[in-house]
């Protein structure tokens, strides 16, 4: 347990479940929310390549920005940039 207590075991009902899903959307029929399970399957590597090439991800990836983002980040520089679709909210006077 992270706060030095006893581990905490009662966390009640799983949000969601695990399985498994290709690169196309298929997926693995899901395992319980209620009770342990273990989740085995086939993997089609080439099936991954072929979706891989199809979309282009690294076509447009931009490995040197996401390096120097990286880089200004772990520096203790990095200011967070903000974007809005309009005005930025007013702060309100008091």
């Amino acid at each position: 347990s992270g706060d030095g207590q006893a581990a905490h075991n009662d966390f009640g009902h799983f949000y969601g479940s695990s399985y498994i899903t290709a690169p196309n959307g298929v997926r693995t029929y899901p395992l319980s929310r209620t009770k342990d399970g273990l989740l085995v399957a086939d993997i089609d590597l080439n099936l991954c390549r072929q979706v891989k090439d199809e979309w282009g991800f690294q076509m447009t990836a931009r490995y040197e920005l996401y390096a120097q983002k990286l880089k200004e980040y772990i520096s203790g520089d990095y200011q967070q940039q903000i974007v809005y679709d309009k005005e930025p909210p007013q702060k309100k006077e008091k």
